[in-house]
């Protein structure tokens, strides 16, 4: 599996020196082909482990996503996702937005969908009840009529030095449960947070546990 991600990273690599010079780098195409057929036979080789019950699914999952957007996620720019509800946060009086919740990991990757070898980290969090999330036993649903939304969320973290306009936020749902926050999130947030798009199974992950929680499936 590491042998897969060091391909991959030299593959962004050259896609990153051949950007806007493909009439200038034929070798940089010829051994960026190269590469992708190494990265096939990489694969195969996981593949085989997978199947035979070894290595970490969430690892592969998160290594080979696509970072195009879910049609899940409802991407905000940070001020406006403060803006749109208090419960989610506050504006300083420097314009600096404190948004809160209780923090899944902030090494969360997503790669550029056109420029792959840029790689942002984001955030996630749970907007719940703080008190219930601290002290509750057992799994009772957090209520959204108090000062929690219940919504999970990822800010991306970019250092203010370097901004040229605010951070994204993604929405990625509204869980009640705190089981199903773990359920979603746990087991990414141990093997597989610092992938290239651990990002967008993260997001698959909520949404299907926000589809669970609508459901009825029992828990």
């Amino acid at each position: 599996m590491q042998y897969e991600r060091d391909v991959v990273a030299n593959l962004r690599h050259l896609q990153m020196l051949g950007w806007g010079r493909e009439q200038e780098a034929p070798g940089l195409q010829q051994l960026e082909g190269v590469v992708r057929e190494e990265l096939a036979r990489a694969r195969e080789a996981v593949d085989l482990e997978l199947e035979e019950g070894r290595g970490r699914p969430a690892v592969v999952a998160a290594l080979r996503a696509s970072p195009q957007r879910p049609e899940s996620v409802r991407e905000y720019w940070e001020t406006e996702f403060a803006e749109l509800d208090s419960r989610r946060g506050s504006i300083m009086e420097t314009g600096r937005v404190q948004l809160g919740g209780a923090d899944y990991g902030s090494r969360w990757g997503l790669e550029h969908p056109l420029k792959r070898w840029l790689c942002t980290r984001w955030r996630i969090s749970w907007l719940c009840e703080e008190e219930k999330f601290m002290f509750e036993r057992g799994d009772r649903e957090h209520s959204d009529q108090g000062r929690a939304t219940c919504e999970v969320y990822a800010v991306e973290l970019v250092d203010a030095r370097m901004r040229s306009q605010p951070p994204r936020v993604w929405m990625l749902g509204k869980l009640s449960r705190r089981e199903s926050v773990e359920r979603a999130l746990k087991e990414l947030t141990l093997e597989a947070m610092d992938e290239r798009n651990s990002l967008i199974v993260a997001a698959g992950n909520v949404a299907r546990a926000e589809r669970d929680e609508q459901g009825g499936v029992p828990h």
